[in-house]
């Protein structure tokens, strides 16, 4: 037999890092597709379409645990770029192997980055990377190190901060960016037209904001291939060390190590600390959307979501209450989020963070789902019963009979497993000279109806005359069901290996009567085994009680007792090979082995 792979079905797989593909907007909507990318531990990127639930991309990138990526393209959501590090042996400064990774999800091409700089015995681990909004640029931050900066088309570095420059513990790229040009006004059409052309060679300035070790937060401006310092703002009081900061429009909000949410207005340049009380913040991002100002905070213990206008929380999870464990978040839409976890499930929530399991109806597909155990019960056995009772043989109409009453979806649905089905099935359920039970038998195949297809199986059998198969050895009558489990024990006994499958074995032959092979399994035990002993002892047991009244099965037990006896003597267990001599009346023999030992004195008792 020859099978042939024609799809595969990709499953999850737990995960460390998730990111939503950048949001729906009025330049990508004809392109744009709702995918998140998953980085799981294995090391793998996986690309899941959000609203069909499959994962349409796997890539083997990493060889240690992805712990962080980010969406190099927009207009499609076409690259990623992720990070993961490996422990260096020998290495008692916590240096690491730094993999830095760019991905082309559509061709599946993968490149390398910082390839020399890991050449070398080891370094600090990126503890971030970070893409500007206009995707010209992105940021590698270190545990230990100054951060560099890369160009993104051209997959270069630009800069690297000097090393007396702090190290960082958080940053951000502002959403705000000015272009340098003419006005529009100074512009005649023709210009107008070259500047289309040459829009990739613009200058473009972009915002950054990080924060060191004390709470400082720093501002940057990058144009072309220069940065340039910008303000320096003071650490706010009652802060600890900041972990993670997001940007949108005039609002930075901050989290730290202690459960403080900061958020600072740049406009009116006021600042309010929230005190949640979870402890740290491992990541804050704000729902996408125009004047949504709603973030997602994720902490050690759990997932919150706050309302930065109103200040106000509009709902919390808590781990490991509500859910095992929440490994990282993001936001899928305005109104709903991404919960990616360690039991490799990534969830869908809406803001009341309840409700994460979707039925499969409810994702969109390409193809209909051909599944009639996706209706609801009551409606699946009822179109169950029907198609075997055969309602539809006067009106001759099977389509419409089996879908009265339902909804457009369902009808859908039955139609879908009908044409599946095909015309043969629909023939054969109708052929009035197929006999009821015969029928049911076919349907319940047709739906995967195991149980009713195994009565009906047994019911047709039993009335053609045909023996049982043995899936129902217990309907069999007592003759062939004893002969199968004789059957059965026989090809265990090649096969028994373990002691655990062999005391099974022993007790079933037993019960079954097969005494001498019971026997003899217990004999065969080897002699090197502790319980060898135990085993012998209970072969003459069972020889000994099995059909005492019979002169054959006394003479098999005493030749059984000596050769146990004289077995355990080969072993040089003395004593008791003795004893079972003299119980089966071997005492001559017994008093010989004794004299041997030197055992004068004992051999006088016999």
């Amino acid at each position: 037999m020859r099978l042939t792979m024609s799809a595969i079905l990709s499953s999850m797989s737990p995960s460390k890092a998730v990111r939503m593909c950048p949001p729906l907007t009025t330049k990508n909507w004809g392109a744009y597709r709702p995918l998140l990318a998953v980085g799981t531990v294995t090391g793998h990127l996986q690309v899941v379409n959000v609203s069909t639930g499959l994962v349409e991309r796997e890539v083997a990138v990493h060889s240690a645990p992805v712990l962080g990526l980010e969406w190099t393209s927009t207009h499609p959501a076409a690259s990623l770029l992720s990070f993961a590090h490996c422990n260096v042996t020998g290495s008692t400064s916590g240096l690491v192997r730094n993999e830095l990774v760019h991905t082309d999800i559509v061709t599946g091409k993968v490149r390398h980055l910082r390839t020399e700089q890991v050449r070398e015995v080891g370094e600090p681990k990126i503890t971030m990377i970070r893409v500007s909004h206009l995707k010209k640029y992105f940021v590698v931050a270190f545990a230990a190190g100054p951060f560099e900066l890369w160009d993104l088309a051209k997959l270069c570095i630009l800069r690297t901060m000097p090393k007396k420059f702090p190290h960082i513990t958080a940053l951000e790229w502002s959403p705000l960016h000015t272009a340098r040009g003419k006005k529009s006004d100074s512009i005649s059409p023709s210009e107008k037209e070259v500047c289309r052309e040459q829009n990739m060679k613009e200058v473009t300035k972009e915002h950054i904001v990080l924060t060191d070790h004390d709470g400082q937060l720093y501002h940057f401006t990058v144009e072309g291939h220069t940065i340039k310092d910008g303000t320096k703002i003071p650490a706010e009081t009652g802060l600890g060390t900041i972990t993670c900061i997001c940007w949108k429009s005039d609002m930075i909000v901050r989290g730290d190590t202690e459960g403080n949410v900061n958020i600072w207005n740049m406009k009116t340049r006021q600042s309010k600390n929230i005190h949640t009380g979870r402890g740290k913040v491992k990541r804050i991002c704000f729902s996408p959307g125009k004047n949504n100002m709603k973030i997602l905070v994720l902490y050690e213990d759990g997932v919150q979501i706050w309302d930065v206008k109103e200040l106000e929380m509009i709902n919390e999870l808590r781990c490991p209450g509500d859910l095992l464990s929440v490994e990282d978040v993001d936001w899928a839409g305005s109104d709903r989020v991404v919960l990616a976890g360690q039991d490799g499930a990534v969830r869908l929530a809406g803001l009341a963070l309840a409700g994460t399991s979707s039925h499969t109806l409810a994702y969109g597909r390409e193809q209909q789902v051909v599944c009639m155990g996706l209706l609801p019960r009551d409606t699946f056995r009822g179109i169950a019963c029907m198609l075997g009772y055969r309602p539809w043989a006067e009106e001759g109409d099977i389509r419409k009979m089996v879908t009265t009453g339902l909804t457009e979806e369902q009808v859908g649905l039955v139609e879908a497993v009908l044409d599946y089905l095909g015309e043969q099935f629909i023939t054969s359920i109708s052929d009035g000279g197929v006999s009821l039970a015969e029928r049911y038998l076919l349907v319940s195949l047709a739906l995967g109806l195991m149980f009713e297809m195994e009565l009906w199986m047994v019911v047709v059998e039993q009335r053609a005359g045909r023996p049982l198969g043995r899936q129902f050895h217990v309907l069999a009558d007592r003759d062939t069901f004893m002969s199968r489990q004789e059957e059965l024990s026989r090809l265990h006994m090649a096969r028994a290996v373990e002691r655990v499958d062999r005391v099974r074995l022993t007790a079933q032959l037993i019960c079954l009567g097969q005494v001498e092979a019971a026997v003899s399994m217990l004999l065969d035990t080897d002699m090197e085994d502790n319980n060898s002993m135990a085993d012998q002892l209970l072969a003459c047991l069972i020889q000994a009680t099995a059909n005492r009244d019979s002169t054959e099965c006394q003479l098999s037990h005493v030749s059984t007792m000596k050769m146990v006896a004289t077995s355990l003597l080969s072993e040089g267990k003395l004593w008791e090979g003795v004893q079972l001599l003299v119980l089966t009346g071997k005492v001559g023999d017994a008093c010989s082995y004794l004299r041997s030992a030197g055992h004068w004195d004992q051999a006088l008792w016999l």
